[in-house]
């Protein structure tokens, strides 16, 4: 046996495959592993194939996750430019004291939220004036006792332009002037209380309507032609049809509402 394990080596080594050299980790494996260990050998680089690839899916998900939300962020400021735009900016303006008093409105725009809340027992009223004085139609807010809303000064092209805002109060009260390019946006569904300003925009669409109250109830659409949406008087229930944005949805209700997008 010695003696012909020495004649191969004189004549150049083993044939090939006979004889593995001692420590090859892939010789050991292929000739010593049992069923059991090539099962479980191949059941991992299966598992390391499946995680390999769900880990590729998760980073291309998260890749089109961020794209998306990039480009909603791009769009809500390409929405916030066109009102910007059309109606100008300023730094938001705020304002507390009690009873009447005038406020001068920020120059450079054209049209702007008013905010207000109001605590007393008698009339509250927010109304335009122009630069001699004169009454403009941006007759904002009109109520007795406590009050809290949003309405909006200088959406409409006619008559004087407002460059103050008249306070006839008995109470405390806070106005907050705003751009309008820092209104809510309509949602599909929404619900509220009393004056409120929205954003539409989007395609042309209708909405289902109520309104739960006693006295005038209002819904105007600004932006283009002038949409006079809903003027009644106490409850209401209907669709109205919106055309498309971006325009300025205005809310004058004294009660309860709610919008539905059929």
């Amino acid at each position: 046996m010695l003696i012909g394990i020495f004649s191969n080596l004189a004549n150049g080594g083993t044939k090939s495959g006979n004889i593995a050299p001692v420590g090859d980790p892939v010789a050991t494996s292929a000739t010593s592993a049992t069923p059991d260990q090539a099962a479980a050998f191949k059941a991992a680089a299966d598992q390391a194939a499946a995680d390999k690839a769900a880990a590729a899916a998760a980073a291309a998900d998260k890749v089109a996750a961020a794209k998306e939300a990039a480009a909603k962020a791009a769009a809500a400021r390409a929405a916030v430019g066109v009102y910007d735009e059309a109606y100008g900016t300023f730094t938001t303006v705020v304002k507390s004291s009690r009873g009447d008093a005038i406020i001068a409105l920020p120059k450079g725009a054209k049209a702007g939220l008013v905010i207000a809340t109001h605590k007393g027992s008698s009339n509250f009223q927010v109304s335009g004036l122009d630069a001699g004085n004169q009454s403009t139609i941006d007759g904002l807010v009109n109520e007795i006792g406590n009050y809290t809303g949003t309405t909006a000064y200088g959406l409409m092209d006619m008559g004087n332009t407002p460059v103050k805002l008249q306070i006839v109060a008995d109470g405390s009260w806070t106005i907050k002037i705003a751009p309008i390019s820092s209104a809510r946006v309509l949602p599909a569904s929404t619900s509220g209380k009393g004056d409120a300003v929205f954003k539409f925009e989007g395609d042309a669409a209708d909405f289902a309507i109520t309104h739960k109250g006693s006295s005038n109830f209002q819904v105007q659409q600004y932006g283009g032609d002038l949409n006079m949406g809903v003027n009644e008087i106490g409850n209401y229930s209907g669709t109205v049809p919106f055309v498309a944005g971006p325009t300025v949805l205005v809310i004058g209700a004294d009660g309860t509402w709610t919008f539905k997008k059929q």
